[in-house]
């Protein structure tokens, strides 16, 4: 869950409460074990956020984090400042088609990110965002982090790639076709970033 907070004269920012998926979440759902606030999904990402902005990534800017203790489990919450004017694909995608530049410029943020050793563990067409300038960015980085050279950069391609074709079965109309997605390997492959 996402909540927005706007103070005045101040950038808007995003409240993300970090939540556990799958069975065992309908256990604990927002509860995890503590090892520490350093290890914790908030700091982790905050951290990584941090050097990414540093890089130049087109990433939001984290501005707070948090992890709170009680026995021996944890809640975590991040703060980052929300990206003005700015869109996920999959909802562009339900109002229009996107431009071959525009998928292009999809092609090369993920290049962007393969070139600087960034993995992002959730890699989908809701984490993709298009600003009113025609900048991409890349959000939500939990449990992503920074490796060197692998197979996971192909995995990553793979992991949006499937995310297109399930949006596009659950939605009509959905504006994306499977020859979009030649003009993002075209762009992943310029590299001209």
């Amino acid at each position: 869950m996402t909540w927005f907070v706007q103070e005045a004269g101040k950038p808007s920012l995003v409240l993300r409460h970090y939540w556990r998926g799958g069975l065992i979440g309908r256990l604990l759902s927002d509860r995890f074990m503590f090892l520490g606030v350093s290890r914790s999904r908030a700091m982790a990402e905050f951290a990584l956020l941090s050097v990414l902005r540093e890089k130049g990534l087109p990433v939001p800017k984290p501005a707070a984090a948090r992890c709170y203790r009680f026995g021996l489990l944890a809640r975590a919450d991040i703060l980052i400042e929300l990206i003005p004017d700015a869109q996920d694909l999959v909802g562009l995608l339900k109002r229009r088609a996107l431009s071959v530049d525009e998928w292009q410029k999809v092609g090369q943020v993920i290049c962007q990110l393969h070139q600087a050793g960034v993995y992002h563990s959730d890699l989908n067409s809701h984490n993709l965002l298009l600003d009113s300038a025609g900048k991409m960015w890349v959000i939500d980085f939990d449990k992503s982090g920074l490796r060197a050279d692998g197979s996971w950069k192909k995995e990553m391609l793979a992991r949006l790639h499937r995310s297109l074709r399930k949006e596009a079965g659950l939605t009509s109309p959905f504006y994306w076709q499977e020859a979009d997605w030649e003009h993002v390997m075209q762009g992943y492959n310029n590299g001209n970033v």
